[in-house]
């Protein structure tokens, strides 16, 4: 075996670890849409992350309490450009779309990045390229 067949070897693996973790990534997302619960949630703080353009993300923090009785607290995992006000947040309330087996893992309404479908695309990009790698290179 060739230098080169070991640098596309690993090539090959790299990229297959991305395409996995992609292929988790949206799975969570596809079991997170069908298998959520709706909830309303006070939106207790909004963090601010200032990129090195100037540009600014806010994150709103939520706490909620499923029928299960545990209080949850958890940050956004999707910013919005602009600052929330009182027509993204009336009355400092949000409908919160949450998994009931993991509390903690949540979208909010209009605040989705549609994460399953770039999930999807990355994981079958880095798939076609592992196989283009493994073909070409390896064997």
């Amino acid at each position: 075996m060739g230098d080169e067949q070991v640098f596309w070897g690993i090539a090959g693996l790299v990229t297959g670890s991305l395409c996995l973790v992609q292929a988790v990534t949206a799975w969570r997302t596809y079991r997170l849409y069908t298998r959520g619960r709706w909830i309303e949630a006070d939106v207790v703080d909004v963090r601010e992350e200032r990129e090195q353009g100037g540009d600014s993300s806010f994150y709103p923090v939520v706490a909620f309490t499923p029928p299960d009785g545990q209080a949850v607290t958890v940050e956004s995992p999707s910013p919005k450009s602009g600052p929330p006000g009182a027509i993204s947040f009336p009355d400092g309330k949000v409908h919160v779309l949450y998994d009931p087996a993991r509390p903690r893992r949540i979208v909010l309404f209009g605040h989705r990045g549609d994460k399953l479908a770039k999930s999807l695309v990355n994981a079958l990009a880095l798939a076609a390229a592992t196989g283009y790698v493994f073909v070409e290179f390896v064997f």
